[in-house]
């Protein structure tokens, strides 16, 4: 879903778009990603109609944009004065953050969950992992569980935060791009299952990224090194546990 690398082959009669890319470097406000020096590249080519509106995975927030505070992990997690209506609420419970009136995990029931991967090194962001697309689901049940729609009554959020790298992969190439080569390193990452009710830990494992395909779009950090990312499939199997009571 973004500019392609050397991987993908162009679509046979399809018109080529212009290759582009873009370098951010700077310091940004300590409120912030900390001053964290960062360099984004995007680079593109045969894009189809359905995929034209490509963005970063990464969104950076505006200098004068205001950060809610993240409370501190030995204090414990503390509790929203407000409701989760939307995903970046959700997205709060990986930062010690909960939910009260959310509802609790049941022992024999689905608990409907959404899953944020931490890819970076230099900064906090998460995207959204679409656990949706698992092997097998089939019953309403199933897709309600792994693909909630009613953010409101989601019970576990899942956090894969990237802690260190292990032996480099491969290389990655980009079209016209400064760098035009970059190197993947094996990503290593740990894995918390939070209940969004209390913010309670349910579960906390290392983990190693074993999806090694080249992104579409890449956003470099200071280190200018691309880590293998945690996959849906791991998403899947390590909690499945929790979600299929």
């Amino acid at each position: 879903m973004g500019p392609f690398s050397d991987d993908h082959e162009p679509a046979a009669g399809r018109p080529r778009k212009a290759l582009w890319f873009f370098v951010i470097i700077g310091s940004v406000a300590a409120a912030c990603i900390g001053g964290a020096v960062l360099t984004a590249v995007k680079v593109g080519h045969n894009l189809r109609a359905d995929a034209a509106a490509v963005r970063p995975t990464v969104v950076f927030p505006s200098s004068s944009a205001s950060v809610a505070p993240t409370p501190e992990a030995s204090a414990g997690p503390q509790a929203s004065t407000y409701p989760v209506r939307k995903t970046d609420d959700l997205k709060r419970v990986c930062d010690h953050w909960y939910y009260p009136k959310s509802p609790k995990v049941q022992a024999k029931a689905f608990n409907p969950v959404k899953a944020f991967v931490s890819d970076s090194l230099d900064q906090q962001s998460r995207t959204e992992s679409q656990l949706y697309d698992v092997p097998w689901r089939a019953t309403p049940a199933i897709r309600a569980a792994w693909d909630p729609a009613a953010l409101a009554k989601v019970r576990l959020v899942a956090c894969a935060d990237l802690t260190g790298a292990g032996a480099r992969l491969k290389s990655c190439k980009f079209n016209d791009s400064k760098p035009a080569t970059v190197p993947m390193k094996q990503g290593d990452y740990t894995l918390s299952v939070y209940e969004v009710a209390t913010g309670r830990r349910l579960a906390e494992k290392k983990v190693k990224g074993e999806d090694t395909a080249c992104p579409f779009v890449v956003l470099l950090g200071a280190d200018h090194t691309i880590y293998s990312s945690v996959s849906d499939r791991q998403l899947f199997e390590a909690l499945r546990t929790y979600v299929e009571k």
